[in-house]
């Protein structure tokens, strides 16, 4: 049993080892390591980009800039965040978060400027 034990311990002392020189480390500044601001920036491009190209009406526009400056707020708390705590899968979740709640008030915006520019039916 003893035996096992220190065997597990050690295997993973290694497996542990070599993902930090392959993989990078755990934590900011360590060799390897990612820093703030990981996640990768065209990716947040062009969700602005799909958020300032959806068809509004131009009473709207200021609401599309609004929910762009909300995106960049949200995304700057979320580099807070990682430089606060070292959790990289919580900062995912974050930007996730706000992408995806940008994306969905953009389709709102663009749901409410079509109920209010569709012709009445009769």
């Amino acid at each position: 049993m003893n035996k096992l034990v220190l065997f597990a311990f050690l295997f993973t002392a290694v497996i542990a080892s070599s993902n930090a020189q392959f993989f990078g480390g755990f934590f900011p500044g360590e060799a390897g390591g990612f820093a703030g601001g990981a996640w990768p920036q065209f990716v947040v491009d062009k969700v602005v980009q799909q958020v300032r190209d959806t068809p509004v009406t131009e009473e709207q526009k200021p609401q599309l800039d609004q929910i762009v400056q909300d995106l960049e707020n949200g995304l700057a708390q979320c580099d807070e965040l990682l430089t606060v705590t070292p959790v990289y899968w919580l900062y995912k979740r974050c930007v996730g978060f706000q992408l995806k709640k940008a994306t969905n008030a953009a389709a709102a915006l663009q749901a409410a400027a079509a109920t209010t520019t569709a012709p009445p039916s009769f």
